[in-house]
């Protein structure tokens, strides 16, 4: 690896650095590339003559409707966190809304007391 990809390799602790999914986690999230881009290259493609819609459209893995709408609004979720807590959030690659809801709440509360760490030193 070389560039923003070394580097994100290299900000992962020991342990994180040896799980495949942590390591493109952290290269997706520093180089900027994200759900959206998959998302805006999706609605730019162009339905080609011939092409087999059950091939391109249809999951393999069989997903029930109420596992892609948790799906999509986990997705639409993350869309609207603020850029840390969005990195956050996708490190850990969550499977339900409610489990990405909790891991953010969990993330402002520590912001939160981090803050506020850092204004009684400021103040002292």
């Amino acid at each position: 690896m070389t560039g923003q990809a070394q580097a994100a390799y290299r900000s992962l602790n020991p342990r994180e650095a040896l799980e495949y999914a942590r390591v493109k986690a952290a290269i997706l999230d520093h180089t900027g590339i994200s759900l959206e881009t998959y998302r805006q290259r999706l609605r730019k493609e162009q339905y080609p003559p011939g092409a087999r819609p059950r091939a391109k459209w249809l999951n393999p893995e069989g997903l029930t409707g109420p596992q892609v709408a948790e799906m999509v609004a986990l997705e639409q979720f993350t869309q609207i966190l603020p850029r840390g807590g969005r990195a956050w959030v996708r490190r850990h690659r969550l499977a339900t809304l409610s489990a990405a809801v909790a891991l953010m709440e969990d993330y402002l509360s520590a912001e939160g007391a981090e803050r506020g760490r850092l204004q009684r030193l400021v103040e002292e």
